[in-house]
């Protein structure tokens, strides 16, 4: 009975560390940092999506705590900050297919297809990945600040708060699809469905159809 009770006990040990052994590597995946394809689209495509309410008057963003509110001396410096977390993009299934009939018209009939074959396809590639912030493209002028959902009211600045999804891609095709959320300092924002291509070695800006808004 005793030599049962330790075989048992071994085994028992044995899955537990198992357990915990699967525990630590889902943790350590769910930060794994973004594919570089991934990080390159954003690159090529974030300016064009930070898009906000405030956004027109950027000019006038507080800078580092020194407001700026006049023509003559406008803000040197405007702040973006990016969450450095990816959403799950199939979470956006539904408000994706949806935006894709309405955009049949808008796209062209081999990306249209190809888009409907991404989010066929099996889901399996769904891990949470991190942006490297400072591995984007920055334009002068512009700074881009990392930001977590407790941090983001403390930078001084900011004119526009931005979260990607994974993004379903199709390298050989130049086809792509991402959902990004944009928020402004005034809490108004909106979730945009954003279609892609790539022309010339850059990828573009298809449609953007807003999905929710608030």
């Amino acid at each position: 009975m005793n030599n049962f009770n330790r075989k048992q006990w071994i085994t028992y040990i044995a899955i537990l560390l198992a357990g915990v052994m699967a525990c630590r590597n889902v943790q350590q995946q769910e930060y794994l940092t973004a594919d570089k394809p991934e990080m390159d689209i954003i690159s090529d495509v974030l300016w064009k999506l930070a898009d906000t309410t405030s956004y027109r008057y950027e000019k006038y963003a507080t800078v580092y705590g020194k407001d700026s509110m006049n023509d003559k001396d406008p803000a040197t410096e405007k702040l973006i900050a990016v969450y450095p977390k990816m959403d799950n993009i199939y979470e956006w299934e539904t408000n994706i297919t949806a935006a894709l009939g309405e955009q049949s018209s808008s796209l062209k009939r081999n990306s249209f297809i190809k888009i409907q074959e991404l989010l066929s396809n099996s889901h399996t590639d769904t891990l949470q990945k991190q942006l490297v912030i400072n591995g984007l493209s920055a334009t002068p002028g512009y700074k881009l600040v990392e930001y977590t959902d407790k941090k983001v009211r403390r930078i001084p600045g900011t004119i526009s708060r931005m979260r990607f999804s994974r993004i379903l891609f199709d390298d050989k095709s130049g086809v792509g699809v991402l959902v990004v959320t944009t928020a402004d300092n005034i809490k108004s924002g909106k979730v945009k469905v954003v279609f892609l291509e790539r022309v010339a070695g850059k990828w573009d800006i298809v449609a953007a159809p807003v999905a929710e808004i608030w």
